[in-house]
């Protein structure tokens, strides 16, 4: 097998000095154009056998990595409940971002944020308290982010403090 390029570790070598397949040679040598791709690459790899061989071994494994799940009636009855209590919150509030003011054009189910998690407090998923809207920075931000950066954030705390509180309290 040939040898592969040093830098994007893919192609076959063409510049030995620098050990570059053509693409990234060419980005070498012209390092404000764009890329671009090269003919010649692609009758290279079709004669390369075992550098083909390389990469549809690597597309089964990617393939088998992926295991299709079958979404069952119980998750779809819950889907069905999230989207009728997201229309129902939908209707009754303002369009706006509890977090950054923001306008809401649509009902699109990533505006609709649970303050405490579903995960944390399952009981507590259908209920329109723990659930705010957000746009789409903002949710990201409060599931994934640093919560203390978000505007109005002592508001969402002490909302999640009580929503706890109430769920603890019905035990």
């Amino acid at each position: 097998m040939k040898d592969l390029c040093s830098s994007c570790n893919k192609f076959p070598v063409i510049n030995r000095k620098h050990m570059l397949c053509q693409i990234c040679n060419h980005k070498r040598l012209h390092p404000n154009e764009p890329k671009k791709i090269y003919k010649p690459i692609r009758k290279i790899l079709r004669k390369n056998k075992a550098f083909n061989r390389d990469q549809e071994s690597i597309k089964k494994q990617k393939q088998s990595q992926k295991a299709i799940r079958k979404i069952t009636d119980k998750q779809k009855l819950i889907r069905l409940q999230d989207k009728k209590i997201f229309l129902e919150i939908w209707s009754e509030r303002e369009h706006i971002c509890v977090c950054c003011n923001q306008e809401l054009l649509f009902p699109n189910t990533w505006y609709f944020s649970h303050v405490v998690s579903k995960g944390a407090l399952p009981q507590a998923r259908h209920d329109k308290e723990n659930i705010v809207l957000k746009c789409d920075k903002c949710h990201f931000e409060w599931e994934h982010g640093d919560r203390n950066k978000l505007f109005n954030k002592e508001i969402l705390f002490e909302l999640a403090f009580y929503i706890k509180n109430k769920y603890s309290c019905q035990k």
